[in-house]
């Protein structure tokens, strides 16, 4: 109030010293600060802004799950006719077996031929020895390309003996077929 009042009696008397033909005098100095004034109401939004340059490329992401199954395809054409017989014989009448029996602990029976195939072999043992057990029973020789195939079959006694057994009869059986 007593700087309004103070506004109100130097304003006639500057005014009154303008129409008055005196010098000016020398610029006073700086007042106080005053009061800081109540915010003003927010301005409207400016402009939108021009689109900016693009950015790099960020790092791949991980590896996505399996999709599902798709649905099963058209069934493909019928292939070619083979051959009259088909596979690694003609008919089942060409297949044959052969049998070797002795009295000893080891038989072998043989195809006719070094290019016959074996389709099956085996052994018996017709003795009546209950000590005697099967100590082999496989195929031999069909791996050689100048050997004839064979099955083998070796039977043993325990406790071993070196002698063979001349009591049992032991068999040995192969089916082998030719080739086309």
């Amino acid at each position: 109030m007593i700087r309004t009042s103070a506004v109100s009696l130097l304003l006639p008397a500057v005014l009154l010293a303008g129409s008055c033909s005196g010098a000016t005098g020398p610029k006073g100095e700086q007042g106080e600060q005053g009061v800081q004034g109540v915010v003003g109401v927010k301005g409207p939004k400016g402009a939108k802004g021009d689109q900016g340059d693009p950015g790099e490329q960020g790092v791949s992401g991980g590896k996505g799950a399996k999709g599902p199954l798709g649905e099963q395809g058209d069934q493909g054409p019928v292939g070619a006719v083979g051959q009259a017989g088909g596979g690694a014989y003609r008919t089942r009448a060409d297949m044959y077996c052969r049998e070797t029996s002795a009295a000893d602990s080891m038989v072998t029976a043989s195809c006719d031929n070094q290019n016959d195939l074996i389709v099956a072999g085996g052994c018996k043992n017709a003795g009546a020895d209950p000590v005697m057990f099967l100590g082999l029973s496989a195929p031999s020789g069909g791996d050689e390309p100048d050997h004839v195939a064979k099955w083998q079959c070796m039977y043993s006694t325990n406790p071993p003996t070196l002698l063979p057994d001349t009591t049992n009869t032991i068999t040995a059986i192969v089916c082998c077929v030719p080739p086309l």
